[in-house]
């Protein structure tokens, strides 16, 4: 399978009734808060394939700070220790000769899983719950063996929350209702005070999504007695839990078809429904006495189901399974899901939100328009942890508000009927919101926190999105560094125009050579340097650049430099064109598509007759007025040289 962390019911679940562990309190465990405690818990994981949610443990008298996964599937605790070799080494790990507390049992602890094993002794040690709930002597393995579990550094081990009576340690030491140590579960002792009624006697679990929207932003939570609070819970809802829905969860059977009672949070499935543009498209369940049934798993990440129904689900959309079993789907189609789920006496319908049921591929899959399915087939693992018909992990579970009621489940009645079980849930998804968000993330390619994202719902256990206000940063600051660039560009450009102009009039006579011999004769070794910011503050010239500014040259100077420059570098054209020998054909301005170098002109147009070079003052593109000449007989021999002598217009004679 493709996910790691995938923990279910262990093989110790297949019991018959008259074995069947008593479920027992001990008025041993101390409240410092009469109404519950709601405790924070961590998302940990690197996709959606190993995503879990852990809660801090302080475990032992020296206060131990270990995490450990919540799962609703198993029913036991465990930590990885320092005895196990195969634990990694970036995982916290539980030392039992750091606590003055610990009693070792010597009973040997060993567990199945879907994927992976677990095995170890099993001892007593303190548990200190966020400071708030204490239990004197908890019944819990130390692994010294742990295979295919990704422990992390928040990832120590996992802390069972099914029925009791799915307890592996239970069945090997019974719980017992005096004050000795025993195999009593976590949840039978969180309630063994007298401080929590009967009636609030349940666990509720409130997974969030990690990357924003309506679902995420806000705290995942383990309540203990208590709800989470209204500013916890989609707005929609207005903080109303009034429509948690109950029932009792469903009861198993072994594999000789005899009732072993309450070991699973299990319900009956009444119908599976994909909405295609918003047609309802029914996914055929199978027809059988018992029905179809689904286990909520919180260790399970994602959800397994049978190959008949993953193959209606997807055949919906016009998918189908690829050549390694596994479900691809176009990360723009939305799967777009609902559930009806029997609660006692009402079908209840919960939606999935379709950044919950598909992701992106790995990175090395080289593929990011084609996305994975997060609803995969394993007829195998579903009879294996006699779930039914499906496994509805952590996709399905941050779409709804679990709770777990333990009310009055003081144990069984030796008929395998733990009737004081009862199983809450409360739809979180709204279906409009789901689709509008699915499509800002998927279509658009947007973080839901509004920062531009990739376009998958994999996150890792400590990254999230860019904020918008940082997105802005960036986009205003690219947007003037480009700015700044294109404008650095221009002003070498034109730098290495005229700096070439000097170079081609070295030796001549040219009006800037007499401007920088006016400015040597002034005493100055050569040309004064801008520094950067004067350059850039005067625009004149770009970082570096001669300024020539300050060699006075006037208007007319100006001009004749322009003109010698540009009869020089057309010098060549001339000689060998018709248009520049013989006035009659001579032609400037747009030409068989070319514009001329300096611009359109619907009229004929000469530098040397119709700028006025004498008076500083431009001359007529009109026909019929002479231009003005300067008297300066410096002046008049440059019109009279080479570049002087082509002046005709096209009315010349």
């Amino acid at each position: 399978m493709p996910y790691v962390s995938c923990l279910a019911v262990p093989s110790s679940c297949l019991i018959l009734p008259h074995q069947m562990p008593l479920w027992k309190g001990k008025q041993r465990q101390e409240s410092r808060d009469d109404e519950g405690a709601l405790l924070l818990l961590n998302y940990v994981g690197s996709s959606a394939f190993d995503a879990s949610y852990t809660l801090p443990l302080l475990v032992g008298s020296s206060k131990q700070n270990l995490s450990v996964q919540v799962d609703t599937g198993s029913a036991d605790l465990w930590l990885a220790s320092t005895d196990c070799a195969s634990c990694s080494n970036s995982c916290p790990l539980y030392d039992t000769s750091q606590s003055s507390s610990v009693i070792k049992t010597g009973a040997l602890f060993d567990i199945d899983y879907l994927v992976g094993n677990v095995t170890g002794t099993v001892v007593w040690d303190e548990i200190d719950i966020n400071d708030q709930l204490t239990i004197d002597s908890q019944a819990l393995a130390a692994a010294t063996d742990v295979v295919d579990e990704p422990l992390g550094s928040r990832f120590s081990g996992v802390l069972g929350l099914s029925p009791p009576s799915n307890s592996r340690i239970t069945s090997l030491i019974p719980a017992t209702d005096s004050n000795a140590p025993d195999g009593a579960t976590f949840s039978s002792n969180i309630f063994s005070s007298s401080s929590i009624s009967t009636v609030n006697q349940f666990i509720g679990l409130l997974m969030t999504r990690p990357d924003g929207g309506v679902l995420g932003g806000r705290r995942p939570l383990l309540g203990i007695a208590k709800h989470p609070e209204e500013s916890d819970l989609p707005e929609w809802l207005g903080g109303s839990i009034d429509s948690i829905q109950y029932t009792r969860p469903v009861t198993s059977t072994n594999d000789l078809g005899v009732n072993i009672g309450t070991i699973l949070w299990k319900v009956t499935v009444q119908g599976v429904s994909v909405w295609v543009d918003g047609q309802e498209r029914v996914v055929t369940l199978p027809s059988t006495t018992r029905g179809t049934t689904a286990v909520l798993d919180s260790g399970v990440p994602i959800i397994l189901t049978t190959k008949a129904i993953a193959d209606g689900i997807y055949g919906a959309v016009g998918i189908g399974p690829g050549s390694d079993g596994q479900y691809y789907i176009p990360c723009k189609t939305p799967l777009n899901m609902t559930l009806t789920l029997k609660m006692s006496s009402k079908s209840v319908v919960y939606s999935v939100h379709p950044l919950d049921l598909t992701t992106l591929q790995s990175k090395n899959a080289g593929d990011s328009t084609t996305c994975v399915g997060l609803i995969q087939a394993s007829d195998s693992s579903i009879n294996t942890a006699n779930a039914g018909d499906m496994i509805l992990g952590v996709a399905f579970l941050r779409n709804v508000y679990m709770v777990l009621g333990f009310d009055g489940a003081v144990g069984t009645n030796g008929e395998g009927d733990n009737s004081g079980y009862h199983l809450g849930l409360m739809g979180l998804t709204e279906p409009g919101v789901a689709m509008s968000e699915f499509h800002t993330v998927r279509v658009d390619g947007m973080a839901l926190d509004g920062a531009s994202g990739s376009s998958g719902t994999s996150s890792s256990s400590d990254g999230g999105g860019l904020k918008i206000g940082y997105a802005a940063l960036i986009g205003v600051g690219g947007f003037f560094g480009l700015a700044f660039l294109m404008f650095g560009l221009w002003r070498w450009t034109t730098w290495r125009r005229e700096k070439n102009e000097i170079n081609e009039g070295t030796g001549t006579n040219s009006a800037i050579e007499m401007a920088m011999a006016m400015t040597l004769g002034r005493g100055e070794d050569k040309p004064k340097k801008q520094s950067w910011w004067a350059s850039l503050r005067n625009g004149k010239h770009s970082p570096g650049a001669y300024q020539l500014a300050d060699l006075e040259i006037s208007e007319d100077e100006k001009r004749r430099r322009k003109f010698e420059a540009y009869m020089r570098r057309t010098e060549r054209e001339r000689i060998l064109s018709e248009y520049t020998v013989n006035s009659e054909t001579t032609k400037v301005g747009d030409y068989d598509g070319w514009k001329g170098e300096f611009g359109e002109s619907s009229d004929p147009w000469d530098p040397a007759t119709q700028l006025n070079w004498g008076q500083g003052r431009r001359g007529s593109h009109g026909k019929g007025k002479e231009p003005e000449i300067d008297s300066d007989p410096e002046k008049e021999q440059l019109l009279s040289s080479e570049g002087g002598r082509v002046h005709a217009t096209t009315g010349a004679p």
